[in-house]
């Protein structure tokens, strides 16, 4: 059979040009009548202040519109240190924005009390509700497991900021949008600290974003973690979902595991909730403390008994024995809290009594750590981050309000002032440094 060339006439050409340009102009109004759609879901909560400060956002180009020594305040409200252009290049100001549109955006393209909530929280932080502009920093965090921290400032008219590390730099665009969006969603509310509150900050990402290699459904699960509306942090369904979606997201498994050690705050009488959290961290050096604690404070009998007592026999290797003093010691609170509420103490005197335990801690030097060691030992410099951050978010709370309630300036109560500190600190995973008051 004889092929023969096809030929396209003037007449064909203006066809097909007049289809394209439809097909481009539809496609065109199809989204942006569905980034009108969404935008308006995002408004739907938020302060008069708030719906303000997210049209700004949407509106936004990521361009700097004016410079004050060391920072620029960009079009969408967030101020960038200038060295996060030097470290990620000239489009960090498009990439923040980008990934504060697209973050939002996608909340809002799956509206639940949740997920309208996180939006409010995003756009009062935007807005200048609470505190001066939101600030981005570029530099080593203490951790390389860490890629990025979001702290809520504690003092009035500080801005709330989040660092980015540089290890991010060999990640993908969308990885990095995904952490400026994660560290973003800590800004708001109260902070979404790992483990002591409902986990929303890494399952939003995952359902937003790109966060490398994952498991089959890990998208569709982080989404249902990051949207539903669960009764609480203790709904059956919510510790279900949150550990389907961590044993398919590689790095986040550790999140499912700190989600239950809060529930020291409703085990009630009940000894054999130590038992599963043993039999839960007992391939970890903070098992191995808690494993020892409990036998030694605790009375088990029969398959429990040998459960803890095998667990209690492991030993650590020379990385992980940097961290047994403090895993001792946050076993050690945890049962703490379980025995006195037990014995119906004061809830005020439980937590000064966990407060006791943890006012000294501090996470071990990586300076110290030879070189081969520092994977193995930041892996866990992190996890035992997390942990302590879970027993700090609830002293925390209250130790800020009796700051609050007895001292207008922190030299009238420097006692009071340290401890709130200390606290906020940990409960972000850091130390408190009293010479500079920071947490590093």
């Amino acid at each position: 059979m004889e092929l023969r060339p096809i030929r396209i006439t003037g007449a064909c050409l203006l066809v097909c040009l007049a289809l394209c340009l439809f097909a481009g102009i539809y496609g065109a109004q199809a989204a942006e009548a569905y980034a009108s759609e969404t935008n308006a879901t995002a408004y739907r909560d938020c302060s008069a202040k708030g719906k303000k400060a997210l049209q700004r956002l949407f509106a936004a180009k990521g361009r700097p519109v004016r410079s004050a020594g060391e920072y620029m305040l960009l079009d969408s409200g967030v101020v960038l240190h200038k060295e996060c252009v030097t470290v990620f290049g000239e489009s960090m100001p498009v990439l923040v924005t980008d990934a504060l549109q697209r973050g939002i955006r996608c909340l809002a393209a799956t509206p639940t009390v949740t997920t309208r909530s996180l939006i409010a929280e995003m756009a009062a932080v935007l807005g200048m509700e609470h505190a001066a502009q939101p600030v981005i920093l570029c530099r080593p965090l203490a951790s390389r497991q860490m890629k990025g921290m979001g702290m809520r400032s504690e003092e009035q008219g500080k801005s709330p900021f989040m660092v980015l590390s540089p290890v991010l730099k060999d990640e993908s665009l969308g990885f990095i949008e995904g952490v400026v969006f994660h560290e973003f969603i800590h800004l708001g509310g109260g902070g979404h600290a790992h483990g002591s509150q409902r986990e929303l900050a890494t399952p939003c990402q995952g359902c937003c974003f790109d966060v490398g290699r994952t498991g089959e459904g890990a998208r569709s699960l982080a989404c249902r973690v990051c949207a539903t509306d669960y009764a609480d942090k203790f709904d059956p369904a919510y510790t279900r979902d949150l550990t389907q979606w961590a044993l398919q997201t590689p790095g986040s498994e550790f999140i499912a595991r700190i989600n239950l050690l809060d529930g020291v705050r409703r085990a009630g009488g009940d000894v054999r909730f130590f038992v599963t959290l043993v039999r839960e961290f007992r391939d970890h050096p903070f098992g191995f403390e808690l494993a020892s604690e409990v036998l030694r404070t605790l009375s088990l009998e029969g398959d429990d008994a040998a459960l803890v007592r095998s667990v209690a026999r492991k030993m650590h290797g020379h990385v992980t024995k940097r961290f047994k003093n403090l895993g001792r010691t946050l076993a050690r609170a945890a049962i703490t809290r379980f025995e006195l509420a037990r014995n119906g103490e004061d809830p005020e005197r439980v937590l000064e009594a966990v407060s006791a335990l943890l006012l000294e801690t501090r996470l071990p030097d990586k300076d110290r750590v030879p070189l081969a060691d520092r994977p193995y030992f930041y892996k866990y410099y992190y996890e035992f981050a997390l942990l302590r951050g879970v027993l700090a978010g609830e002293v925390q709370g209250l130790w800020k309000a009796r700051y609050d309630a007895l001292c207008p300036d922190k030299t009238d109560c420097p006692d009071l002032y340290l401890k709130r500190r200390t606290f906020t600190c940990q409960k972000a995973g850091l130390d408190y440094d009293a010479g500079t008051d920071t947490c590093r």
